[in-house]
C-alpha cells in the first residue's frame, strides 16, 4: 500500500467513516466505526507526535477529513478491518 493514507471523518459524536485512499482514489469502501476505536488503534500504531497531529485534525469538527500516512499502515488497516 505504498503512498496510501487512512482517511477518517467523524459523522457524529460517536461514529466515524474510515477508508484507505491513494491520490484521491478509494482503495477500500468506507466503513462506519466507533470514533474511539479509531483513536485507540491510531494511538497504538503511531508515534506520539504523529498521533497528536492526527488527533487534532480528526477532532476539529464533524465532516472534516483527517489523513494519516504511516509506514505500518498495513497493520493499522488490518486492525481497523479495512480490506483492499
Amino acid at each position: 500500500m505504498d503512498h496510501a493514507t487512512l482517511q477518517a471523518k467523524r459523522i457524529n459524536y460517536g461514529q466515524s467513516l474510515i477508508w484507505l485512499e491513494v491520490e484521491g482514489r478509494e482503495l477500500t469502501p468506507p466503513r462506519t466505526i466507533a470514533t474511539n476505536e479509531v483513536d485507540n488503534a491510531t494511538r497504538r500504531h503511531c508515534q506520539k507526535e504523529i498521533f497528536d497531529e492526527f488527533y487534532a485534525q480528526y477532532h476539529l469538527g464533524l465532516d472534516i477529513i483527517a489523513s494519516l500516512s504511516i509506514p505500518n499502515l498495513d497493520a493499522l488497516a488490518a486492525e481497523l478491518k479495512l480490506k483492499v
